[in-house]
């Protein structure tokens, strides 16, 4: 693949099975998680990227992103998966990235979008950074978790809708085997889907938030890295 190839492919909004089948193959967790609207970046017909969002994580009312989604009448949306063909040349996930927000914007009009960097799975944000997004640093998970009830894993979000409480005693009833796993800070990006002046706009009101982004040090080798679950082998320095 050249970069001419590269320029050459276009995005296009994929199903859901479609979706988890190949996430199932190309990415960290397997899985689209709660992603709600997907899309597949292709090339003459071979789908060659991935990426899912949804809606978020935490609560959509409450803190500064709440706050300047309010202000400026966007929606608030979560990176949830994404993953890219082993091989693929560099540039591929975050061309996906690139265009995915941009079909986004055109389909559910401007918004802000989440997205989430974990340095465990050996993330600092890579493709984020090439496609554009603002770090906001690290998220401070303030003792909050995700939680293993009846073998699936989920969020305290999702853990108090489907079972209307998060107290651990409660949960025990349900499943003594319950397994509280305390989170850890990640890194926080932010895309702003929208243009011209209504983007520059937005992008004041969030200047204040905006922190240089992470870099790795030490040696540099290959290894495959899932830059907020976007599979990508390159020869990277892990930090």
């Amino acid at each position: 693949m050249t970069s001419e190839d590269i320029l050459r492919t276009r995005i296009a909004r994929i199903g859901k099975s479609s979706a988890r089948e190949f996430l199932a193959k190309f990415e960290i967790l397997g899985n689209v998680g709660m992603g709600v609207w997907h899309w597949g970046l292709h090339l003459e017909g071979t789908l060659l990227s991935v990426i899912t969002f949804g809606t978020t994580c935490f609560g959509g009312r409450r803190g500064w992103i709440a706050d300047v989604a309010a202000r400026h009448g966007l929606r608030v949306f979560q990176v949830c998966r994404g993953g890219t063909l082993p091989g693929a040349r560099k540039g591929v996930p975050s061309r996906a990235m690139a265009l995915s927000c941009r079909a986004m914007r055109e389909h559910q009009g401007p918004f802000l979008a989440v997205a989430y960097a974990d340095e465990t799975l050996g993330e600092i944000g890579t493709i984020y950074q090439a496609a554009g997004a603002i770090y906001t640093g690290t998220t401070d998970p303030k003792g909050q978790a995700d939680y293993i009830v009846n073998g699936r894993k989920r969020s305290a979000w999702q853990v108090r809708k489907r079972y209307g409480t998060r107290d651990r005693k409660a949960l025990k009833r349900i499943d003594p085997a319950v397994t509280v796993m305390p989170l850890r800070p990640k890194h926080r990006y932010l895309f702003i889907g929208a243009e011209g002046s209504k983007r520059r706009t937005i992008l004041s009101s969030v200047q204040a938030y905006s922190r240089p982004y992470p870099k790795r040090s030490g040696l540099a080798f290959p290894v495959p890295f899932s830059y907020g679950h976007h599979m990508e082998s390159e020869m990277s320095a892990l930090s």
